[in-house]
């Protein structure tokens, strides 16, 4: 967590922070007119990432990198439905629901050496 000049929505934070990234706008400078987005108080803001790109800058890795092949998979269905989720989860011989949370062990303490 960052505070002062570096927090995220400090006002000093562009010219503490360097976001100089090649090929990449200034917040001075508009957005080239093909990306979409919008302009906020005369900043570009980008719409919200998708999934694949946050995990990829969150964790690093490129969840999109298929393991067998090394190509690109594309997603060809959202599940929204526990059901169906189930459902699925369950032909394929796999579980389908959570393990059981086992509750926190204490380590052994012994109160008779304490003087």
């Amino acid at each position: 967590m960052y505070h002062g000049a570096r927090a995220p929505n400090a006002k000093w934070r562009p010219g503490v922070i360097a976001y100089q990234r090649q090929g990449a706008p200034t917040n001075s400078q508009p957005c080239p007119a093909d990306h979409t987005g919008t302009e906020v108080d005369g900043r570009f803001r980008r719409p919200n990432q998708d999934w694949a790109r946050l995990m990829q800058r969150a964790f690093d890795i490129d969840v999109l990198h298929c393991p067998r092949c090394g190509g690109r998979m594309r997603l060809l269905a959202l599940i929204q439905s526990t059901e169906t989720a189930r459902r699925i989860l369950r032909h394929l011989g796999l579980r389908d629901h959570p393990p059981p949370i086992a509750p926190a062990k204490t380590p052994a303490f012994d109160f008779d050496d304490v003087a």
